[in-house]
């Protein structure tokens, strides 16, 4: 292709610059060598080389020791049974977040390095200029990738580099990923204690009372009463009672849920206050658990359900409601020395509310047959002109109740802050025990009498507890009144059934055994209480010979966070590891081996042409160490014949005596 050429004057006008004076003796370093040497075996380059690697060889072999070190972990505890930290978890732990730090910067300067060095052994053997070239360009994985497309091939060298450095990021990855923490669960079995409920335990059916325990233990009754009653209503939804006792639900509050295959049905999170069987929990003795362990274990239980029908109001001047009262009505009010009528005075107080139960015991005809057929509880409300608004309604509101135990096994779940009970099934201990048999005996006489007054006995009205039979699950707030709920007319039955239920079976826990469930229960391990394990009787304020305690077996899981190796990533750390160290170890092994300087990547290395213009000489010193001696020397790429036709660009040094010509876009160059 012809190209017009420029006249010599516009040419040399536009690109040729002052003669540079030429080098003197003066701008020669005064350490560069002036005749002929050796190639030196150790320089200050070659030294600092040799140092970078010992690093680097220790920094692989640290890898490898740290996937060693998680491989032996695997399987031990984070927090050892003396409550001291594993000291090699940790530091394996605090290693293993630097690593995808470190691996890759590390990986970069041995890998970069070791390419080098192998550019350099096949250049003094003689070599394709294009593999050189990809060895040395591939020093960072963009710079592998780069040269594949700038050579328009795939060739085997550049895939194989490009695996190497798929190693970097891989190898840093594994690190993060040697180790984790998982859970490990340790069972051990331990013996329960916890208090029979009901008709458990009992030596037999006839439950005695007298009236001597009565008045001993009553106060302390009405004061666990009390307080169960007037607890906040987040508490009585709890799954424990204000002593720390395991509360449990009824078996009608979980059949909402389907049973598993073994007919457990599983407790719902978010229970009513009347879903509990009672609002006192079920005393079992200290487990002792430690702040990662639990314990589950199986206890059965009973409470009694009623069933609350043929709500029927008297006028305050009907009598016939008496009719209804199990024990013989002889003139005086329920056998307590009051008048007939609850609305006279009377020589003892009244409350707004009775119970009584039907005398089987007081009739010859259950003697043979007690239990044939549920007993009755009857609960009267009295209603003056006070609480109504028409004084027409004053009267007595009367709700018979049929009184059954039910038998359930509980499932409960412990840890060291609370424990629940997370499912429940009819009991198959008790599944052929008689429902009609209850601790209402001889007790129903007491409990008609001490009941209605345990909140209030010497009061006129028992407001608080009626108030919460009504409905009000906090009856001692400061805003519970009775013309704030309904009339007990107008609770449906089934609510008042509940909640009737819920209140005599508190009492009836209470006044059995009030003193477990402030103080708890001895544990197994207690000698004087517990003979040979199993024989000795529960303490009981009901009766003299007392009931069995009933026993239980805890399964205690004990957590233990405890390390696990990922294996996988053991494996790529250990192999991007060994990798690196046979590049680190082989660098050093072939730095004895290369006998000539290092020339290979450096900006240096453009110098060692005779037309550069350096001083002549200095043929065998490393690049680095050249570049160090004429740090001083401007150089440049430049036109070398400026004044000719086609010029020629070389990377010269400044002052060497020639005329140098600037670049431009239009001109030829050879």
């Amino acid at each position: 292709m012809y190209t017009p050429i420029r006249s010599t004057k516009s040419m040399r006008s536009a690109s040729i610059e002052a003669r540079s004076p030429r080098a003197t003796k003066e701008s020669i370093p005064a350490d560069w060598p002036t005749e002929p040497t050796t190639l030196q075996a150790w320089t200050p380059s070659s030294i600092i080389f040799i140092f970078l690697n010992a690093l680097g060889t220790v920094a692989c072999c640290a890898f490898i020791g740290l996937a060693i070190l998680c491989w032996t972990l695997d399987g031990q505890q984070v927090v050892l049974d003396d409550g001291s930290a594993n000291v090699l978890g940790q530091i394996a732990e605090q290693a293993s977040i630097l690593g995808p730090t470190i691996f890759p910067i590390l990986f970069a300067a041995v890998s970069s390095t070791a390419l080098r060095m192998i550019a350099r052994l096949l250049a003094e053997r003689g070599e394709k200029l294009g593999v050189l070239e990809i060895l040395v360009s591939s020093r960072s994985i963009y710079g592998a990738v780069e040269s594949q497309f700038y050579f328009g091939q795939v060739t085997v060298a550049g895939l194989l580099i490009l695996l190497l450095w798929s190693l970097s990021p891989i190898g840093g990855q594994a690190s993060l990923r040697l180790l984790a923490r998982t859970q490990s669960v340790t069972n051990t079995t331990q013996s329960i204690v916890y208090a029979p409920t009901g008709p458990m335990g009992w030596p037999s059916e006839d439950i005695n009372s007298t009236y001597e325990v009565d008045r001993a233990i009553i106060p302390t009754v009405q004061m666990l009463y009390g307080a169960t009653i007037c607890a906040p209503a987040p508490m009585k939804r709890s799954p424990e009672d204000i002593w720390g006792n395991v509360r449990i639900p009824t078996l009608e509050a979980v059949s909402v849920t389907p049973p598993d295959l073994d007919g457990w049905h599983a407790v719902p999170e978010n229970l009513n206050v009347e879903d509990f069987a009672s609002l006192s929990g079920l005393p079992v003795n200290k487990l002792n658990l430690q702040s990662n362990t639990t314990a589950t274990f199986e206890v059965d239980y009973s409470y009694t359900d009623l069933k609350c029908t043929n709500n029927t109001f008297f006028d305050r001047n009907n009598d016939t409601w008496t009719s209804m009262l199990g024990y013989p009505y002889d003139g005086t009010f329920l056998n307590f020395n009051r008048t007939t009528n609850p609305y006279q005075l009377t020589t003892r107080p009244t409350t707004s509310f009775f119970t009584t139960f039907d005398s089987r015991r007081a009739q010859p005809l259950y003697r043979n047959n007690l239990f044939a057929t549920p007993r009755i509880l009857t609960f009267g409300a009295n209603f003056d002109r006070t609480f109504t608004d028409n004084s027409s309604h004053d009267g007595t509101l009367i709700r018979n109740c049929t009184l059954q135990t039910k038998y359930i096994s509980a499932r409960i779940h412990c840890t060291p802050l609370q424990c629940r009970a997370v499912s429940l099934r009819p009991s198959p201990s008790f599944q052929s025990a008689n429902p009609n048999v209850v601790p209402y005996a001889h007790l129903g006489f007491s409990f008609a009498r001490t009941f209605p007054f345990v909140l209030a006995p010497t009061s006129n009205t028992n407001s608080t507890q009626e108030i919460f039979l009504r409905g009000e699950d906090m009856p001692c707030a400061a805003g519970a009144k009775f013309d704030w709920t309904p009339f007990t007319q107008d609770v449906p039955d089934g609510t008042f059934g509940r909640r009737l239920a819920l209140a005599v079976n508190t009492y009836v826990a209470i006044r059995m055994d009030p003193y477990s469930l402030i103080q708890g229960v001895k544990g197994p391990e207690d000698t004087r209480t517990w003979v040979n394990g199993t024989e000795t009787t529960w303490p009981s304020f009901l009766e003299g010979e007392g009931r069995r305690g009933r026993w239980g077996t805890a399964v205690v899981g004990t957590g233990r966070e405890m390390y696990r190796c990922r294996w996988a990533w053991v494996g790529v750390q250990l192999v991007a590891a060994l990798v690196l160290l046979g590049l680190s170890v082989g660098t050093v092994v072939l730095r004895w081996w290369v006998r000539g300087p290092d020339v290979m990547g450096y900006v240096a290395s453009l110098t060692y042409g005779e037309d550069v213009g350096v001083p002549e000489g200095g043929s065998a010193i490393d690049a680095m160490e050249r570049a160090r001696r004429l740090k001083g020397v401007r150089v440049r790429i430049a036109d070398v014949r400026p004044v000719e036709r086609v010029g020629r660009i070389a990377f010269v040094a400044e002052g060497a005596g020639r005329v140098l010509g600037r670049l431009e876009k239009g001109r030829l160059y050879w």
